[in-house]
């Protein structure tokens, strides 16, 4: 009978909700509509609705916000049906060209597409969990908790260099104002308040000395957060789109993910296990915290 009842749904984490959302719309995106989505899989729905902060209760939206990617033209539409002869007539044309008629209709399919997922998703949590632990015992160790991302004080002058665009005048005064290399550079948090030091009207010339410099760092700061090697940050870049802080971080707690996203990880002289890679990525996460700026930049995705 009629009354209200409350849902209890266990939420997807982002990135294994966009792999739900890729399977159903590729198997049947009209399956994504909220009416049918609802009941195809509440805790799809509701996740969906939950990840995306700048659409509450439009699942339409929602989903354009989640996967910009994806052909969501077809939402705004009204969902077109054929009627039992089209459908009958459409079977007999498939038949005559040598398609094979689906053994699954598409909306089964899209609610398989779901199962499997939702498998996957558990042992994902299987696999969160023991991280986790694994997390909690090298927190107590402490040894983690003690590495430290050191900002060299020497003085280069080529690379302020470059990133002045060659302004011997303004190298000096950045190093006699205590700014000696790019590392440095990278981390200023007031690119007024510098260019009133330098005398410079001009505060953006200012940001885009700092944004050459913290591109030039971040390469070296992901080979140091790597222990410096180099052959692990090809790796992770070119296999897993994982090539900054902010990459690694996002894979904290699922490091064994990352490390068969990466097969390259397996072939370098130096052994790099699972353990290895939670552990860039508990470092990572902890500079995120440390250097804001860290959090601007994410490889990109093809």
């Amino acid at each position: 009978g009629r009354g209200e009842f409350e849902e209890v749904v266990d939420f997807i984490p982002r990135d294994a909700l966009n792999a739900v959302i890729r399977a159903i719309h590729g198997s049947d995106p009209e399956s994504l509509r909220a009416a049918t989505l609802s009941q195809l899989s509440p805790r799809v729905f509701w996740s969906i609705l939950k990840e995306t902060t700048n659409s509450p209760n439009c699942i339409e939206t929602a989903l354009s916000e989640l996967l910009p990617d994806l052909d969501w033209g077809f939402l705004g539409s009204r969902k077109k049906t054929l009627s039992e002869k089209a459908k009958e007539n459409l079977r007999q044309e498939q038949i005559e060209s040598g398609i094979e008629e689906p053994g699954l209709d598409k909306a089964a399919e899209a609610v398989q597409a779901v199962e499997q997922a939702m498998e996957q998703l558990d042992s994902y949590d299987q696999t969160q969990r023991r991280n986790r632990a694994a997390h909690a015992a090298l927190e107590r160790q402490g040894s983690e908790l003690d590495w430290n991302l050191i900002t060299p004080a020497d003085t280069d002058e080529q690379e302020l260099m470059d990133c002045t665009e060659g302004d011997v005048q303004m190298v000096q005064k950045l190093i006699f104002l205590g700014i000696h290399n790019w590392r440095e550079l990278a981390n200023i948090k007031n690119a007024k308040k510098l260019a009133t030091q330098l005398k410079i009207l001009d505060a953006s010339i200012v940001e885009t000395w700092i944004d050459r410099a913290q591109a030039e760092s971040l390469e070296e700061i992901i080979v140091v957060l790597c222990d410096n090697c180099v052959e692990a940050v090809e790796a992770l870049r070119e296999e897993a789109r994982t090539g900054t802080p902010k990459d690694l971080a996002n894979w904290r707690n699922m490091p064994d993910v990352l490390f068969e996203s990466s097969p390259s990880l397996k072939k370098i002289e130096r052994e790099i296990t699972v353990k290895t890679i939670s552990t860039w990525c508990i470092r990572s996460h902890a500079l995120l915290e440390q250097y804001e700026w860290l959090n601007w930049y994410a490889t990109p995705v093809d």
